[in-house]
């Protein structure tokens, strides 16, 4: 082979190896991660987090703040309390009322019979109606409590009220009915809503 060949194919090679490296500037970094054994995978940029539906976020005291509840009081089980709030979200809708739907649980029941359960749906808002029929209305004080948030429908929710009486008492006080539920979401189904059960938690009286 002779010079001028050689030396055509030494820069020919020069060329080929700058072209390559030029190249790889342009393109961006390989990402990579490392998943480990038993970690829950981590979501992409992008990509939805879906919700674990059974998670239950653990107790915490808040200092809850005086609300307007717009209501209705009645008695019966917990569990039919479904048409009310299919009425009460008609109602906020018409007014053009801003809140959320809550329901407040004054019996444990199991300890009073399922017709006389009382119980008050409603609505916590910051507006107030010069005319609410056929609800009433009412501020309730501020006060402390222990809340926890969870998936469950209203009348689905009482198995977790050990959990928040426990809680309350590791805190050194005391609780009693009524229970307040406020549904930050109402699905279909029990477990697609969402919603912050709040149990007073009273200071123990020193002697």
């Amino acid at each position: 082979m002779n010079c001028p060949c050689i030396f055509l194919l030494f820069w020919s090679f020069v060329g080929a190896v700058g072209l390559s490296r030029a190249q790889s500037r342009d393109k961006p970094p390989l990402q990579m991660s490392l998943q480990m054994p038993g970690q829950p995978q981590q979501p992409q940029a992008g990509s939805a987090l879906i919700e674990d539906e059974t998670t239950i976020i653990q107790p915490v005291l808040k200092d809850i703040p005086p609300r307007l509840f717009i209501f209705k009081s009645g008695a019966g089980p917990y569990t039919y309390l479904k048409k009310e709030f299919g009425e009460l979200s008609d109602f906020m809708e018409k007014n053009n009322l801003p809140g959320v739907l809550a329901a407040v649980f004054y019996d444990d029941p199991a300890k009073v019979v399922a017709e006389s359960l009382r119980w008050e749906v409603g609505i916590i808002t910051n507006q107030q109606l010069s005319n609410s029929e056929p609800y009433s209305q009412k501020i309730i004080s501020g006060h402390k409590a222990a809340t926890l948030m969870a998936s469950g429908a209203p009348g689905h929710n009482r198995e977790l009220y050990p959990k928040l009486f426990g809680f309350i008492r590791q805190k050194r006080m005391l609780s009693r009915y009524p229970i307040m539920e406020v549904y930050t979401r109402l699905g279909a189904l029990p477990e697609s809503s969402k919603v912050e059960i709040q149990a007073p938690a009273i200071q123990k009286r020193r002697n």
